[in-house]
């Protein structure tokens, strides 16, 4: 340390900063499982992992409603549309479940909001089918499903049910628990499987769509969709399918969920780059809805981590 505030050298600083490097990562290196736990539970206790992961998970969740408020608005200024007033008091009560503000009111605002656009969209479906014969759904559709699963996540960190306990001191006491009880245990399991909706959507339908995504004709290969669209990623969507399968009948919950968090975020930032595209303003703004779904799902999981899996799995 001495040497690194007299030196002035790069080449010195540098290595000096290489052999303080090693001096701090090798004891770690031999160190074993209860060392290791023992250290995480120091750094949670000092830096608060545990709770700013939390925090940051929700606002993540909340960035999806974010995104969808802003474009209504920018379709508004824009293109001259109807001025969004749902998506007003939409964008109030985001802000509030972000920065955990009245977010006992505000969250099941969200929930609502959801589930009116999931109404809406099978409301569309039906008439669709009546009109038709056929049923259409894509990706984005599904998505709305598992975006509602996210944000319910986030109303059952702070739902405690009040249940009823029987005694010979106190008969009828109604007790606040703050513990999985079995309708908590029934809602946290709703979530789940309206999370595993969009994965097993991809796995039967996406994948079978991408392995006919090329035509061949007189010799030549043609794409049924431009080069640099996020759809023909098949291979993120194949990973989310097979882990979605052990994570919605409970099995190895934990472990499965930050998997396909972890490829929901690779698959955002390397497909729905919409920060990049030059495939127009249209596809830009469908690209950015796909990029905050995504982020928003995977946040989900990540708080299902914390609020807990729930008493009906295979776990």
């Amino acid at each position: 340390k001495y040497l690194l505030i007299f030196t002035c050298d790069r080449r010195k600083y540098t290595t000096c900063c290489c052999f303080y490097f090693l001096a701090k990562i090798i004891p770690m290196m031999t160190m074993n499982v209860e060392e290791w736990r023992l250290k995480w539970r120091s750094w949670n206790n000092k830096y608060k992992i545990t709770e700013m992961t939390q925090h940051a998970a929700r606002f993540v969740v909340c960035s999806f409603y974010l995104n969808a408020s802003l474009t209504q608005f920018q379709l508004w200024y824009m293109y001259n549309q109807s001025f969004p007033i749902l998506h007003s008091f939409v964008l109030i009560a985001t802000l509030l479940t972000a920065f955990n503000v009245f977010i006992k009111y505000s969250s099941p605002i969200l929930v609502l909001f959801s589930l009116f656009e999931m109404l809406t969209i099978l409301t569309n479906q039906v008439q669709y089918f009546f009109q038709t014969g056929n049923v259409y759904v894509n990706e984005l559709m599904v998505k709305k499903a598992a975006v509602l699963g996210a944000v319910s996540l986030i109303f059952l960190q702070n739902y405690n049910p009040v249940e009823k306990i029987n005694s010979i001191s106190s008969p009828g006491l109604l007790v606040v628990k703050d513990v999985m009880s079995k309708k908590k245990s029934m809602l946290t399991l709703i979530g789940r499987l309206l999370l595993s909706s969009l994965f097993f959507y991809v796995g039967v339908m996406e994948i079978k769509r991408q392995l006919n995504s090329t035509v061949k004709h007189d010799g030549h290969v043609h794409r049924r969709r431009a080069v640099g669209d996020g759809h023909d990623h098949m291979w993120y969507k194949f990973l989310e399918f097979s882990l979605s399968i052990p994570f919605a009948i409970g099995f190895k919950t934990t472990w499965a969920a930050k998997s396909i968090s972890t490829v929901l975020v690779l698959e955002a930032l390397t497909a729905w780059t919409w920060w990049t595209s030059r495939l127009g303003a249209g596809y830009r703004i469908h690209a950015r809805e796909h990029f905050f779904v995504n982020a928003s799902v995977a946040a989900g999981l990540i708080l299902l981590c914390f609020v807990g899996v729930g008493r009906y799995t295979v776990d």
